[in-house]
């Protein structure tokens, strides 16, 4: 078991709750009103933990500490819990075209991981089969279920064909400007 002092306990019970803050003003708007009311109480009296701990000293310093940070702990769960649920309210009210383009955003990112660990130069074949599997993957990660566009190769990988594009021109730059310098 490591013993940490109670400064490091109280920073990383800051930690948490200056992200259940954010995550609170964040989704305030669609979080329900009973939740958000209990959220603001764990925060209040989070808030009176710290301040509490300051008058402390020695061992119950140390317990003090610990009891904070645990309880900053449980209430940033409970702000990252009500803010899943306020986003599944929003995603709820998004128009097809807005999820969609989560879903596309999600998938053009998966996409681009794939030449890192997969394939620089996949065939045709390849990059039909990768933007599907991308696209399955990004509706899991969004929680829809959006059925792939016609065009879904080119909007998935239309950074890369930006980047070989260039590429491609590039070197035939060089080699026009190779071709100049070996003319007399």
């Amino acid at each position: 078991m490591t013993l940490y002092l109670p400064s490091t306990l109280a920073k990383k019970g800051d930690e948490c709750l200056d992200n259940a803050r954010t995550l609170r003003d964040q989704w305030r708007d669609l979080i329900p009103r009973d939740d958000l009311t209990g959220l603001q109480d764990r925060l209040a009296t989070a808030t009176q933990m710290r301040a509490l701990l300051d008058l402390k000293r020695g061992l119950s310093r140390v317990t003090q500490a610990r009891t904070y940070r645990k309880f900053a702990q449980e209430t940033l769960h409970i702000a990252k819990t009500t803010s899943d649920r306020a986003r599944d309210v929003a995603s709820a009210y998004e128009t097809y075209d807005e999820q969609q383009g989560r879903v596309v955003g999600i998938a053009k990112a998966t996409y681009r991981s794939f030449f890192g660990y997969k394939d620089a130069f996949p065939t045709p074949d390849q990059e039909a089969s990768w933007a599907l599997s991308v696209w399955t993957m990004a509706c899991t990660k969004t929680a829809n279920s959006v059925p792939p566009p016609v065009d879904l190769a080119e909007r998935v990988s239309s950074d890369r064909a930006c980047v070989f594009g260039s590429i491609s021109v590039s070197a035939r730059s060089l080699q026009v400007l190779d071709l100049a310098s070996t003319q007399p």
